[in-house]
């Protein structure tokens, strides 16, 4: 683990657009309250990935909710706090099995959150990555 565990290297985020289209291809959905989660678990390829890439991430908040680009960015900025906190576990469990993840975070409600809302709702999530993750090894 490095000197800042609870950083969000810019090599963590999911920026590919055939990552993206992949994960909402082939992965499979969580639920929480207001924010879903789509999912994918592969394999870790130590050649294909030369550096410590267990996981990408992504973060979606539909304009259709909120038009105004504000709210929007608050939201994501929200959901990026709320995963940079709580992603440890899960990034063990992923070096641990071995394993590749992407995911993407999409927040699915027109009421404005708060951010405890939001942090409990990813919290929840991850808790279910981790179970998906443990099953799949």
């Amino acid at each position: 683990m490095s000197a800042h565990p609870y950083r969000f290297p810019k090599y963590e985020r999911i920026k590919l657009k055939r990552q993206i289209q992949r994960v909402f291809k082939e992965g499979r959905m969580l639920k929480a309250n207001m924010v879903e989660a789509k999912f994918y678990i592969e394999p870790y390829d130590s050649e294909q990935f030369p550096r410590e890439y267990y996981i990408k991430v992504g973060f979606s908040v539909p304009k259709r909710f909120f038009k105004q680009a504000v709210k929007r960015n608050k939201i994501r900025r929200w959901l990026r706090e709320a995963y940079r906190l709580h992603r440890l576990p899960l990034l063990e469990a992923l070096k641990k099995h071995q394993k590749s993840l992407k995911v993407f975070f999409l927040y699915r409600n027109k009421a404005f959150p708060s951010y405890t809302i939001i942090a409990e709702d990813v919290k929840n999530l991850l808790a279910q990555l981790l179970e998906a993750v443990e099953q799949s090894a």
